[in-house]
Order: structure tokens, then C-alpha cells, then sequence
């Protein structure tokens, strides 16, 4: 698994502990601090180059696939990442997490629909 995140210095081992992970050695961790337009995102700053933010997540995603050719799926750990997520998905051919496919998936499965006509 690959996680992206706005800061990769934040998922730490104890935090992995205390989240129940007792095992992360196959856990890629790759934060976005250091780059230039989507840390004007987590920083606020006013205004940003979307374009060039997805290029950042989305080269941030292929160089984790680089590194570690085992990872078999993505997630998106920060909350500004999910408008990123079929650029992300797109380019490394992964399922891709986030908030948001965890929201659809809980509404999914507690909303269900009967079915009506031919299946």
C-alpha cells in the first residue's frame, strides 16, 4: 500500500501503532511537504496552479511505484488529494482511496436500493 500525504513526517510508527497497524513494513509513505504548488494548498496561501499541484500528486504516486513496484494500491491520506485521484489513477493504473470513496462506500452499503427489471 501507498500512502500519499500532506505530511509525510506525520504517519508515524507510533501513529501506525495506535491506529491498530502493528505491521507497516509494506507501507510507502511519500508526503508532499516539499513541493512547491500543493504545499500552497495545505498552507492556505491564496492561490495556486492547479495543473502543476495534480502534476506534483500525481509524479509524487509514480515515483512511490518507482521505488517499491509491489504496491498494489493507493491511499489518498490528506483531504485536499481526492480532486487528484483519477489524474492519480489514471497514470499508475491502481485503485485509488480516499475520503470520499470511504464516504461513498459506508452510504452504499447502509442506502441500498431494490433492484427492478431485468438483472
Amino acid at each position: 500500500m501507498g500512502i500519499l500525504t500532506a505530511n509525510g513526517g506525520a504517519l508515524t510508527p507510533q501513529l501506525f501503532k495506535n491506529c491498530g497497524v502493528e505491521d507497516y513494513g509494506d507501507i510507502v509513505v511519500r508526503g508532499m511537504e516539499h513541493s512547491k504548488e500543493f504545499a500552497a494548498v495545505v498552507d492556505m496561501r491564496g492561490h495556486f496552479d492547479n495543473g502543476v499541484a495534480r502534476e506534483e500528486v500525481v509524479t509524487a504516486a509514480l515515483d512511490m511505484l518507482e521505488e517499491d513496484g509491489d504496491i498494489g494500491a493507493l491511499l489518498l491520506e490528506c483531504s485536499d488529494m481526492p480532486p487528484y485521484a483519477a489524474a492519480i489513477q489514471e497514470a499508475t493504473q491502481l485503485p485509488v482511496f480516499d475520503f470520499i470513496s470511504l464516504i461513498k462506500w459506508l452510504h452504499n452499503a447502509t442506502s441500498q436500493k431494490p433492484y427492478q427489471g431485468f438483472i
